[in-house]
């Protein structure tokens, strides 16, 4: 936890309480595949980084098989492969501003032309990738509603920022 280690009954209970709400009066046997889906999605919910639920689900798992191998529970059949993504398949963590650092690039894009200021400004307000920007054309602005169609988005589909 933080990374120092759970060296006591107490604080493994604390950390299993904090992190593990939805099944936390629970018996491993009673642990559903839907409980994990809903401690995922309280955790991701709560702000949690996705290698972090990714860890926290892991961990149940271990649980789980620990009772069923060690203890001889019968603990629920849960499809973990689904819950639990490859390391591959979680987002790349993405370094974030402080609200200072925020303000000096600002500040700076003062200096630079109207174009690569409002450029710029497009993209730290909106959060479009380059690629995105680099095909905006002026029909993909609708002025009348406020938004900026997107076309061709990593995601695959239209959106609207």
């Amino acid at each position: 936890m933080n990374g120092k280690p759970l060296d006591s009954e107490e604080r493994l209970t604390t950390a299993f309480n904090a992190n593990y709400k939805k099944i936390k009066n629970k018996r491993i046997e009673e642990i559903t595949e839907d409980d994990v889906r809903k401690v995922r999605y309280d955790l991701l919910s709560r702000g949690r980084a996705a290698k972090t639920v990714c860890l926290y689900i892991s961990q149940l798992r271990t649980y789980s098989f620990f009772a069923r191998d060690e203890l001889k529970l019968n603990p629920q059949e849960v499809y973990w492969k689904g819950l639990i993504p490859k390391e591959k398949e979680l987002p790349k963590t993405t370094e974030r501003l402080t609200k200072k650092q925020m303000s000096s690039l600002i500040e700076a894009l003062n200096d630079e032309t109207p174009q690569v200021r409002n450029l710029w400004m497009l993209a730290i307000f909106t959060g479009m990738r380059k690629s995105e920007l680099f095909r905006l054309k002026w029909e993909h602005i609708k002025w009348e509603k406020g938004h900026v169609e997107i076309v061709q988005p990593k995601s695959k589909r239209p959106m609207k920022s």
